[in-house]
Order: C-alpha cells, then sequence, then structure tokens
C-alpha cells in the first residue's frame, strides 16, 4: 500500500469514526428528550437531496477522499 493510499485510509475511518460518534449523542439526546417520531424526523433528513448532497461534499473536504470518476 503506498503511502497516498494509507492517508487516504485514515482518512476514511477518521471521518467513519466521528460520524458514528455524532449519529451516537445524537440518538442519545433524542431518546432522552423523548423527542417524539424521531425515527420519521430522520427518514425524512435522509429523504433530502440537498443535506445528502451537503454531507458528501462535506466529507470529501474534510477526509480528502476523492470523487468517484465519471465514465466517458
Amino acid at each position: 500500500m503506498t503511502k497516498q493510499e494509507k492517508q487516504r485510509l485514515s482518512a476514511v475511518l477518521r471521518v467513519t469514526e466521528y460520524l458514528f460518534l455524532e449519529n451516537l449523542a445524537l440518538k442519545l439526546v433524542l431518546e432522552h428528550r423523548e423527542v417524539a417520531n424521531w425515527q420519521k424526523l430522520l427518514d425524512h433528513l435522509l429523504a433530502d437531496k440537498e443535506i445528502l448532497a451537503g454531507a458528501r461534499l462535506w466529507m470529501h473536504s474534510w477526509g480528502g477522499l476523492s470523487a468517484p470518476k465519471k465514465p466517458h
């Protein structure tokens, strides 16, 4: 594995760990505050294309991940 591949893998692992901890914290807060129907709210957010696009851009810029190449 090259140095660049190791750096990319390390970035992916850091982003994954960060997102996991962030999601865990959010779930704990929602359950602690007894937010009704929080799962429906999550489904609504996941269905929002703009939010998902923003998350992809954030991961791309934060983790140094390369964007998938489009076939010509």
